[in-house]
């Protein structure tokens, strides 16, 4: 029985799949502009990486006056510290959906998660 190198045996395979990528005739290329005052730009275009966020806080005043919050966008990362006001203006992510805010008061620690869905999330101080 004959031994042959594993290696051996891929390679065919690995040129195979390889070329078989390659299209073959058929292809449009995409019509190449020669100014940026040939570009057309849709009228709905809009080219933003962040947006505006209101983050208001209910519940007593006094209890708002006295918290401070920390606001992380769900990866972790702090986009916010500082003292809760009935409304915290933020810039996140467009593609953010949810925030997490931690609030400390003499009451305590507590952390909450807040679903961001449009230009305002909520955040209840008790």
């Amino acid at each position: 029985m004959k031994h042959r190198n594993p290696l051996a045996r891929l390679l065919p395979l690995g040129l195979g799949l390889a070329l078989a990528g390659c299209a073959v005739g058929g292809t449009e290329e995409a019509p190449v502009a020669d100014s940026l005052l040939e570009v057309e730009i849709p009228a709905d275009f809009t080219f933003a990486t962040s947006r505006g966020l209101t983050v208001r806080a209910t519940g007593d005043a006094a209890a708002i006056a006295g918290t401070l919050a920390e606001v992380r966008l769900a990866g972790g990362e702090l986009i916010h510290r500082g003292p809760l006001t009935s409304a915290v203006e933020l810039a996140v992510p467009t593609a953010a959906t949810g925030l997490e805010v931690t609030l400390r008061s003499a009451r305590g620690e507590r952390t909450l998660q807040v679903p961001v869905s449009g230009p305002e999330a909520t955040v209840s101080v008790e």
